[in-house]
């Protein structure tokens, strides 16, 4: 089996923690390394996805260069023999909610995962997720018209995997494989003593957990919001 990871340099790569992930990332053989450095990530991912159909890779894995990821991502994520599976990061703005939706409403906007609902390994069917740290088959891209991805009132993310339900694609996400998302510091999904919690590495010399409790009335309103000013 052949396959493509493909990495979005939104920033050049500047990111040291997102370099030193990459250089522990454990892959299959016959695995592709391909970069796309680019201000404009969704033009990126077609790139990416465009020269991998090219060479004839049989999936590919979307790492961003704002996260850090486990070294064993990749073949975690291709065990599972799902056409899309995502990983679990979170937003990098407070509440920091997952970015991730398990269900739509009525009004047909998506809501957040509730993760107190899951243990910390579970694989979830979702309705979308972020595409960082997101293996996708190349059967897929071969249904789905280009673009594959596209700038829309929504983010691309949500657009492709509404784009692939519409297919007959199932979306799902693996609890278990979480990315740090960065900023100055980087923000964990994180499980301890049966509790999801966020984490927050500081410097890489400490980290610190807040807990994370089922949606309050609150947040459920402002996971109702348009998809499409969900910060990210």
């Amino acid at each position: 089996m052949s396959g493509t990871v493909g990495i979005i340099a939104n920033d050049n790569a500047r990111y040291s923690l997102f370099a030193i992930s990459l250089t522990q990332l454990s892959v299959p053989r016959n695995t592709t390394i391909d970069w796309s450095l680019t201000s404009d990530r969704i033009y990126g991912r077609n790139i990416l996805t465009e020269r991998m159909l090219d060479r004839g890779s049989e999936w590919l894995m979307f790492l961003d260069d704002d996260h850090v990821f486990p070294t064993n991502i990749v073949n975690r994520l291709l065990a599972h023999q799902v056409d899309i599976v995502g990983s679990l990061y979170l937003q990098r703005q407070h509440p920091f909610r997952p970015i991730c939706y398990d269900t739509q409403a009525d009004n047909g906007r998506y809501e957040y995962i509730d993760l107190t609902q899951f243990g910390p390994d579970d694989l979830v069917q979702v309705m979308a997720l972020g595409t960082g740290g997101m293996l996708i088959r190349a059967e897929v891209f071969h249904k789905m018209p280009f673009p594959w991805f596209e700038h829309g009132v929504a983010s691309e993310d949500l657009i492709f995997c509404r784009k692939a339900g519409e297919l007959g694609f199932d979306v799902y996400c693996d609890l278990g494989v979480r990315l740090g998302h960065m900023t100055q510091t980087s923000i964990w999904p994180d499980h301890q003593d049966g509790q999801w919690n966020v984490g927050f590495a500081i410097a890489d010399r400490f980290s610190l957990n807040v807990g994370i409790e089922p949606h309050t009335e609150e947040e459920q309103r402002l996971a109702e919001e348009p998809v499409g000013v969900t910060p990210q």
